[in-house]
């Protein structure tokens, strides 16, 4: 094969998956709908986030349906109840997108282990 080939070939593929990317990124954005991550409120850990529309900045660790924890970073408009659980959905890049309280029960069992609810 000849260098030209390959570097066209190496272009394409490149080509390609930026496309299928920015794709994926572009739909999920429009649907909004993000993955469910589980977290338990603790007014400890809110902080002032310099923005006056979203002044409270909460950074929790959030567990996904398995139990699998990362640490989330979301605003609010007000301080949230402390203790409250929430399902927070989460977008790459994008982050927390939106958020809602959630009784005990309605989390998925590994969440209220590693929550202990």
């Amino acid at each position: 094969m000849e260098r030209s080939s390959v570097k066209g070939l190496i272009v394409v593929i490149v080509a390609v998956a930026a496309v299928v990317g920015a794709a994926w990124f572009a739909l999920s954005s429009v649907t909004g709908e993000g993955a469910p991550r589980y977290a338990q409120i603790d007014n400890a850990r809110v902080h002032d986030s310099g923005d006056s529309d979203m002044p409270f900045e909460y950074t929790l660790a959030a567990y996904d349906e398995r139990g699998r924890s990362e640490e989330v970073t979301f605003k609010t408009t007000r301080e949230l109840r402390d203790g409250a659980y929430l399902m927070l959905r989460v977008l790459p890049i994008r982050g927390v997108v939106s958020w809602e309280e959630v009784q005990p029960q309605d989390l998925p069992q590994a969440c209220q282990d590693a929550l202990g609810a």
